[in-house]
This record gives C-alpha cells, sequence and structure tokens, in this order.
C-alpha cells in the first residue's frame, strides 16, 4: 500500500511540479542545465563558423558550414547591396535639389543684373542730360524717374526721385 501511495505522491509531483518546492528547483535546474547546454552549442558552432575548432569534423560536416558562410555571406552583400541603392538615390534626390536652387539663384542674379544694367542706363542718360543743362533735366530728357543733385560742395548730397514732367523744387536744384 505504501508503495502505492509513494507511486501516487511521485506522479502528482510530476504532473504538477510547480506546487512541491523541490520539484520547482529540480524544473530550475533542468532548465539552467538545457540552456547551458545550448550556449555550449552556439559557442561551438561560432568558433566552427570563424574557422575555429575545425578539427575532428567530417568533410560533409565541412561543407555544411561552407554552405551556410556563403548563404549568409550572400545575405549580407544583398543588404549591403540595397543600402548602397537606397543612399545614392537619396544623394540623387539632393542633386535635383540643389540644381533646381542653383536655377533658381542663377534666375535671380540675371534679374539683378538686368535691373542694374537699367539703373545704369538711366544714370548715364541723366548725366548726358546735366552735361546740356541741369535746371532742364526733367523738362528735356524722357527719364521715366528724375534725380537732382546739389552742386554745391559744402552742402550734402541731395538726391530725390519725382514723377517725369514734375517741377523741381529749389533746395534740389541749388
Amino acid at each position: 500500500m505504501k508503495a502505492i501511495i509513494g507511486r501516487y505522491v511521485k506522479s502528482k509531483e510530476e504532473n504538477h511540479p510547480l506546487l512541491n518546492p523541490n520539484s520547482q528547483v529540480k524544473f530550475w535546474q533542468r532548465e539552467a542545465e538545457t540552456l547551458r547546454q545550448q550556449l555550449l552549442n552556439l559557442q561551438k558552432t561560432q568558433r566552427q563558423m570563424m574557422g575555429e575548432d575545425l578539427s575532428g569534423l567530417s568533410v560533409r560536416d565541412l561543407q555544411l558550414i561552407e554552405n551556410q558562410l556563403e548563404s549568409s555571406l550572400d545575405s549580407v552583400r544583398k543588404t549591403k547591396g540595397k543600402i548602397y541603392i537606397e543612399e545614392i538615390q537619396e544623394l540623387n534626390k539632393k542633386g535635383q535639389l540643389i540644381h533646381t536652387d542653383n536655377i533658381e539663384l542663377y534666375k535671380k542674379i540675371n534679374l539683378a543684373r538686368q535691373e542694374n544694367m537699367e539703373l545704369q542706363k538711366k544714370i548715364q542718360l541723366y548725366e548726358e542730360c546735366e552735361a546740356n543743362d541741369v535746371r532742364n533735366v526733367r523738362n528735356d530728357c524722357q527719364l521715366p524717374y528724375a534725380f537732382a543733385i546739389s552742386n554745391k560742395a559744402h552742402e550734402n548730397t541731395n538726391l530725390e526721385l519725382c514723377q517725369p514732367n514734375e517741377k523741381p523744387t529749389p533746395a534740389s536744384l541749388g
């Protein structure tokens, strides 16, 4: 009878190992041993993949390791190629944006040059008109805008823009 009860208790502990503290300890010891063995196997495999601890392996085992390495190398090269392609595409996009910005800047520079040339022509026309007769600048010259400059050395230079056919102020003609 005691043998039957002993088998019953042992069977019950095996079916519910976490209920008994001794069973819990044994469970975690087995689990730790299993994990320790897995770690050792992984370390051995890593050393073999690195070309170490190859003695004692058959030609078939070496061929399997070689195939795994080639497969891994192909995967690494494909991933590297994808990354390079993505980087090249990103750099091409940046290059296009810089090119577009460059075109816009050239347009602005050309516009500023044109405006500068127009202003230089107006100044040249004004200087020609001033050489003929300073007092009749606004009446004789067909400038869209005229300048009036005081010629007195002791006074500050007085520049003024006015609409065509407008009478100059006495202070500005001096």
